[in-house]
């Protein structure tokens, strides 16, 4: 929260008149009521006489601050005024005009922006009920030994439409992730699993801009039946193609997709023709 400030205030002769009274820690007498006021009187501006002196941090002899923020005389009139039908009351001079109306209009505004914000928090909500509904009525899963596919179900003899890539959220790629993973796992020691991680995540979600998810778990199981590429043939030297490795780009998976599983690639004799193929040079 904040209020605005008169560019004009500290040449104002009001404000130079308590500097010549009482030193420069008198002007931000008028700023320290102001700023009370927008938290704790931001509707009328109004402060309790016995509690002035408190708010401005006033230790000299009392009243002569109070009489002072009044206009002490002044034709001027002062950053105060008194209340004729209430003495233990002060009103700060001009709150409404200058600072009152600013105040509610700011509170206005932060209620919209609330009230906006909770909506769009709503109305996101309610799409993302509506598409999990829609994927548990589209998608139903098949269980084939210890690997999952999700391949849909027609209710007809019809043959399904072809898949074609897809781009979705974050979360859908998270679930399809979870799948290719299961798949990849499939057949490992738990020691060697490959965990989900955003940044697997966020691999796969740039895969299916490219490919359908048929598509990348044939290439999965096409590299799972390399033994070199699994680390199962000595020549490997102990180098095997990882989850990441595999879905690092296009062209890895598009390899792997179209190699037929008989034809995979068989170990060569040199180990560094094997790394320029397979490993870009590395």
């Amino acid at each position: 929260m904040y209020i605005p400030l008169d560019v004009d205030y500290y040449s104002h002769p009001k404000t130079i008149a308590l500097l010549y009274k009482f030193g420069p820690a008198a002007t931000t007498w008028p700023t320290k009521l102001w700023c009370w006021a927008a938290r704790y009187a931001a509707k009328d501006g109004r402060v309790r006489r016995d509690a002035v002196e408190f708010i401005i941090g006033w230790t000299g002899p009392q009243g002569e601050a109070i009489d002072a923020l009044l206009g002490g005389g002044s034709p001027e009139g002062g950053y105060l005024d008194a209340i004729p039908d209430d003495p233990k009351t002060l009103q700060i001079h001009d709150w409404e005009e200058r600072a009152g109306m600013f105040l509610r209009r700011w509170q206005e505004r932060k209620d919209e922006m609330k009230a906006y914000n909770l909506a769009r928090r709503g109305n996101s909500a309610a799409a993302n009920c509506k598409k999990k509904k829609k994927a548990k009525l589209d998608t139903a899963p098949i269980h084939i030994g210890d690997v999952s596919d999700t391949t849909r179900i027609h209710p007809t003899d019809e043959p399904p439409p072809a898949e074609t890539p897809l781009e979705g959220s974050l979360e859908e790629a998270r679930e399809v992730t979870k799948g290719l993973l299961e798949l990849w796992n499939h057949g490992r020691e738990a020691r060697k699993w490959a965990r989900l991680t955003e940044d697997k995540v966020r691999k796969v979600r740039t895969r299916l801009k490219s490919f359908t998810v048929d598509k990348l778990r044939s290439a999965i199981s096409n590299i799972k039946e390399s033994p070199w590429h699994m680390g199962t043939d000595p020549k490997s030297e102990g180098w095997v193609a990882t989850f990441d490795w595999l879905l690092e780009s296009d062209s890895k998976v598009e390899k792997w997709v179209i190699m037929d599983r008989r034809d995979a690639p068989k170990p060569s004799n040199s180990i560094d023709e094997l790394k320029k193929k397979f490993m870009g040079g590395a």
